[in-house]
């Protein structure tokens, strides 16, 4: 009987593994550090405690997850309630492994897209009740980071809500946001309070990509002179390809492969997938009421089964 945030106290016996190198276990991966095997543990001890709020949070988000899987179904749901919630548990293997060869895996972790459509539909729907701009930001503030507690304060979301709210501060301040600083303020907040983050995945990816786009990628872009749509195509992919090779070496050390359909596969795709993330998003904003949470899921369910019908399309490259 244990909840969010709740302190477990586990006593249990463990040995260590006599051979680490050729240890079997689906959540080994890396033959370094000690590992230790365990049996049941011999006692548990629950404690409550717990921050209410963030627990209430929680609580709201697998409110979420049940809500938009029960009504989507199949893999489309799972794929929604990834996008919004983090959470894969309900996607089938295969579609995972689908969506990543194919490029777009990024989509399911919660990151700066998530928080960007959150604080636009705030601020949308702020601007119409006030025109404090001190209100606003305010509400906007406490909209984010209540989305980070819903997202699980994973690293790619933090960074991304550390840096809009300082981008949105900036005016009420009278400076202007810089994309370095910002970014670099955002990895001293993370490192300080979890140092050992400097090593993760998540982090590193999540970083190396967001300095790509906002510092390097307005630099690579310049390079095309057109105005036209034409113009405005060959953007979209210098940006996508520039994304790829800059992240191509955190990708290669973590994961041993990469996606090179994933230029072609983010311009075509992840435009859906934001706009299925935005209705998905104004389901959870409502309350998950019915009259909306229903028409509106139904729409995702569709734009999704686009999507995974065109990922499965290019995972199956013999190039990709």
């Amino acid at each position: 009987e244990y909840d969010y945030y709740d302190n477990i106290v586990a006593t249990v016996k463990v040995s260590r593994i006599k051979d680490s190198i050729n240890f079997k276990s689906e959540q080994y991966n890396r033959p370094k550090g000690v590992f230790l095997k365990g049996s049941t543990a011999e006692s548990i001890e629950v404690t409550g405690g717990g921050n209410t709020i963030l627990r209430s949070i929680m609580h709201y988000r697998d409110k979420m997850f049940m809500l938009i899987n029960d009504i989507i179904g199949g893999d489309e749901g799972g794929f929604a309630a990834a996008m919004l919630c983090g959470d894969k548990t309900e996607l089938s293997k295969q579609t995972k492994l689908t969506v990543y060869r194919s490029g777009i895996g990024h989509i399911f972790s919660v990151s700066g897209t998530h928080v960007v459509i959150i604080s636009a539909m705030i601020g949308w729907l702020m601007q119409k009740l006030s025109k404090d701009k001190r209100v606003i930001f305010a509400v906007q503030t406490v909209a984010m980071w209540a989305f980070a507690v819903f997202a699980g304060f994973s690293v790619s979301v933090v960074r991304a809500a550390v840096m809009l709210t300082l981008v949105t501060a900036a005016p009420l301040l009278y400076r202007r946001p810089d994309p370095a600083n910002t970014l670099c303020l955002c990895a001293v907040v993370i490192l300080t309070l979890s140092p050992y983050a400097a090593a993760d995945s998540s982090f590193l990816l999540s970083f190396t990509a967001a300095f790509v786009i906002s510092v390097v990628c307005p630099k690579a872009v310049t390079m095309v002179k057109r105005r036209d749509i034409l113009g405005n195509i060959e953007r979209e992919i210098v940006t996508a390809v520039t994304i790829l090779l800059c992240t191509m070496p955190v990708q290669l050390m973590f994961f041993s492969e990469i996606s090179l359909v994933a230029p072609l596969s983010n311009i075509l795709l992840v435009p859906i997938c934001t706009i299925a993330l935005g209705l998905t998003a104004i389901t959870a904003v409502t309350g998950g009421a019915a009259i909306i949470a229903y028409p509106v899921l139904t729409v995702v369910k569709y734009l999704l089964k686009a999507v995974l019908f065109l990922a499965e399309l290019f995972s199956k490259f013999s190039f990709a």
